[in-house]
């Protein structure tokens, strides 16, 4: 599973905990790597353990928290730099990944 590299930080450093993603190809029960770059070796390992389906506006404060933002506001300003094409579309069908990081790079602590 990809991720920025702030939002790899935030992961790591336990402030993530949840995603929204276009795709609902993830399965709740598994682990996924986590890299920033397609051509990158996984650099933390991460088990979903729950998924569900909102309209990207839906997201409440305490969501907006777990995605490792201060507010939703804050969450979507992100969402607009990271997907530049598309924007803020608050009605968009997102999938929402809670997870649970089961494996850091060398020498990091698990949260």
């Amino acid at each position: 599973m990809f991720f920025s590299r702030s939002n790899l930080e935030r992961l790591l450093r336990g402030k993530k905990t949840q995603t929204r993603r276009l795709s609902g190809r993830y399965q709740v029960g598994r682990t996924y790597g986590v890299r920033t770059w397609i051509y990158e070796k996984s650099l933390a390992r991460i088990r979903i353990t729950g998924k569900r389906q909102e309209t990207l506006g839906e997201i409440s404060e305490e969501d907006a928290r777990r995605e490792g933002y201060k507010d939703a506001e804050e969450f979507k300003r992100a969402w607009s730099e990271l997907h530049r094409k598309m924007g803020w579309q608050p009605g968009l069908l997102v999938w929402v990944y809670d997870f649970e990081l089961v494996e850091a790079p060398a020498g990091e602590k698990l949260p």
